[in-house]
């Protein structure tokens, strides 16, 4: 499947690593749209020069795939929560995909 714009979920470590591996990917870095949380208050305006919108907000088209880059523990509540209010494609992260971002952004 091929997406035109890509929304990351979570704001936090998960986010944080694949937003710097992402933004070494000439061919998907301009696709990156906004990263969206549950809840702005306790999050920063934006994230790496992308913005940080809450779920109400992000005003996500069809064509969007929101990926959740969380822990895995957590990313089925979110699934669920993000499935019952969007048509976008929603992907989750895995735990070992985290950590080989993380040696690959070192």
């Amino acid at each position: 499947a091929s997406f035109d714009k890509i929304a990351l979920y979570g704001a936090g470590k998960v986010c944080h690593a694949l937003m710097q591996y992402l933004t070494k990917q000439n061919d998907i870095q301009d696709k990156i749209v906004c990263i969206i949380v549950s809840d702005q208050e306790n999050n920063p305006d934006n994230l790496m020069g992308v913005p940080v919108r809450s779920v109400e907000k992000g005003n996500l088209s069809a064509d969007t795939v929101i990926i959740i880059a969380t822990f895995e523990n957590v990313q089925l509540t979110i699934y669920h929560g993000l499935s019952s209010i969007t048509a976008c494609d929603v992907w989750g992260m895995t735990d070992a995909l985290y950590a080989q971002l993380l040696q690959e952004n070192s």
